[in-house]
């Protein structure tokens, strides 16, 4: 196992879906939003713009956009999610090459490094919230094991404090917490240890 090799493609993919996040978050347009992502991607993660074959960046490009898009919760129009709809076959093909969909991005389609289940992009959207904000985050428009995981995440990089405030904010008593936030209460319960304050566990 090369250590190293592993640490900086996960890096490489943490500024790819930075960027995605960053560029989504930017305007409610895809078309230019996309354009934009593609001419940043050489700079922000230069060895995958590297790896992508010259006659296909745009159609990967694309692809991992949409899938960004689609993900990306938007605090600005309360949290809800834009989606861009798989175009059909013979409509234009949505990376602007002319060409209809069939004939350009479609026999890429299924090119993504994210994985198919449980994909996230929550803890990039936190990241342009302040912390002192959390409680005002409408977290029953999210789902709780994703705010969890978030907050694993976070525990994972060392970041106890705001790891514990997101999770503090997700169990207020005015969200109602039920069953499905018991991942939640497990990991602030385990983060109230990390940070030597079993006293306070719920």
């Amino acid at each position: 196992m090369n250590t190293d090799t592993d640490r900086e493609s996960t890096a490489e993919l943490d500024a790819l879906l930075r960027l995605g996040v960053q560029t989504a978050l930017a305007g409610a347009d895809f078309k230019p939003a996309l354009e934009s992502f593609l001419a940043e991607l050489p700079r922000r993660a230069p060895d995958f713009a590297d790896r992508m074959p010259p006659d296909a960046e745009r159609s990967i490009g694309l692809a991992l956009f949409r899938e960004i898009w689609n993900h990306t919760p938007r605090p600005q129009q309360g949290w809800k999610r834009l989606t861009v709809p798989k175009p059909e076959r013979n409509a234009p093909c949505p990376c602007g090459s002319g060409k209809k969909y069939k004939q350009c991005c479609a026999p890429r389609e299924g090119i993504s490094p994210f994985p198919s289940d449980g994909f996230t992009v929550l803890s990039y959207v936190l990241e342009t919230v302040p912390v002192a904000d959390y409680g005002n985050v409408p977290f029953r428009q999210l789902d709780p094991e994703e705010v969890a995981h978030v907050a694993s995440e976070w525990q994972n990089d060392g970041r106890i404090e705001p790891a514990a405030l997101l999770l503090e904010a997700l169990l207020a008593p005015g969200n109602k917490p039920d069953s499905r936030h018991e991942h939640a209460f497990d990991t602030l319960c385990d983060l109230y240890l990390d940070d030597g304050r079993a006293d306070a566990r719920l």
